[in-house]
């Protein structure tokens, strides 16, 4: 039976657009374009494992939605070792298109091999979009509207210091939500293909990027953009400003290094946080939404 956690509001899909982030000049730790070549065009990967998978043009490859077991015809990819889902913080992003939809449940993206121990994904269940938080753990997202043969980027960042996995959909947050990963060792793997019961997505799908933990700064850093936040300066003298114009950011807290809460307060736009007693060290400020869903979380050094 799949959890359900509450969700009180959600962003409308946006599509991808001229518009959306622009990752150039970041350095993943993989990205594979997946358009006319199966190898990573970092050159730091091998290549990715494809079955029954066809190139169109410069849409990436396709994947023709039958059950790699069901139906050996079944199309499906999966990346080799990640090393980088096992660092501190990582990132996972990939474009998609739905071809259509037929009541299936399909899998867009997922990271973990192990059937039983699968953890961050993004489905189709019902025409609508699922997020797996972690093993057995789903949030439904009924009121986002997925269209078909519309290009779509999905990037989801996990931060094991805080147990917080965030999802977005273009620049837009669609969700944040608290769960300690439930991961075996080694499984360190990103596919399209859930094997315990989702098919996988009838559509295309490329650019699919990797980030480790100093890369996911830089991409967050991307998203902070997108909603107008500064957090400075850094290293923080008697005081650190929080500017962001973001509607849904209500609360701010800081922790300690351990994750200890030390203060807390209500957002305000160009907020200043007195540091007068805060001893040297390293610190963690988080921003949270009127639900105390985490948004952003950032460290910052006291000197």
């Amino acid at each position: 039976m799949r959890t359900l956690l509450a969700i009180t509001a959600l962003l409308l899909l946006i599509p991808i657009s001229s518009g959306a982030q622009d990752l150039e000049g970041l350095f993943e730790f993989a990205h594979y374009p997946l358009i006319n070549t199966q190898e990573d065009a970092l050159g730091l990967q091998n290549p990715m494992v494809l079955t029954n998978t066809v190139y169109d043009g410069t849409d990436g490859i396709y994947f023709n939605g039958k059950h790699p077991v069901v139906d050996q015809g079944g199309s499906w990819a999966r990346t080799m070792y990640m090393s980088a889902l096992s660092d501190a913080k990582f990132a996972v992003q990939v474009e998609f298109r739905i071809e259509d939809f037929d009541d299936q449940f399909r899998c867009i993206v997922i990271c973990g091999l192990d059937t039983y121990k699968q953890y961050l994904g993004f489905f189709i269940l019902s025409n609508d979009f699922t997020i797996l938080l972690s093993n057995g753990v789903y949030i439904d997202l009924p009121d986002v509207n997925p269209q078909e043969n519309v290009w779509y980027k999905f990037t989801m960042i996990y931060d094991t210091v805080s147990n917080n996995a965030k999802f977005y959909l273009g620049n837009n947050l669609i969700e944040s939500g608290n769960q300690e990963l439930v991961r075996v060792a080694g499984d360190a793997f990103v596919s399209n293909y859930f094997p315990a019961a989702g098919y996988p997505m009838k559509g295309n799908w490329r650019n699919l990027r990797i980030y480790g933990k100093e890369d996911v700064t830089a991409l967050e850093e991307e998203f902070d953009q997108a909603a107008n936040l500064k957090v400075f300066p850094n290293p923080a003298g008697e005081s650190l400003m929080i500017n962001g114009n973001d509607k849904q950011f209500k609360n701010w807290n800081i922790y300690d290094a351990s994750g200890q809460p030390l203060r807390s307060g209500i957002y305000k736009h160009h907020e200043q946080i007195d540091l007068l007693d805060f001893a040297p060290g390293n610190y963690w400020l988080q921003l949270s939404d009127k639900d105390g869903r985490e948004l952003v979380t950032r460290q910052f050094v006291k000197m």
